[in-house]
């Protein structure tokens, strides 16, 4: 897997810096101009249109794989996919999950997928 880096936009005397820095540093090494701010992905508006008590209407304040309940003062994670576009009404909303199951399902993870998954689970169980 490639690093993860970001370029610097600074433009100084007219030329722009373009050093190529660590995602985790938040100035760049050459020039000390700061990062860009990430840009947000489509599919996280969901996640700012419909707060946590929308969610709670629509699916029950526990998890939607194990049925366990948050802990005092915690939240579940709101699931959603990850291809949703921005226009889609629902923005791709799953519904609630608990700690453990939703860093358990994989983002990229399909219907067809996770039917796979099951008949190799089966099949190496008998």
């Amino acid at each position: 897997m490639a690093a993860r880096t970001w370029i610097c936009q600074r433009v100084r005397g007219g030329e722009k810096c373009g050093h190529q820095n660590p995602k985790r540093k938040l100035i760049c090494e050459q020039c000390g101009g700061r990062r860009p701010p990430t840009k947000k992905t489509a599919h996280r508006h969901v996640l700012e249109v419909f707060p946590y008590k929308t969610w709670v209407i629509l699916f029950g304040e526990q998890c939607g794989i194990c049925g366990a309940e948050p802990k005092p003062g915690k939240k579940l994670h709101r699931d959603h996919d990850h291809r949703a576009k921005a226009d889609d009404p629902g923005g791709g909303m799953r519904g609630l999950l608990c700690f453990r199951c939703n860093h358990q399902l994989p983002s990229w993870a399909t219907i067809e997928w996770m039917s796979l998954a099951l008949a190799y689970l089966r099949r190496a169980a008998s």
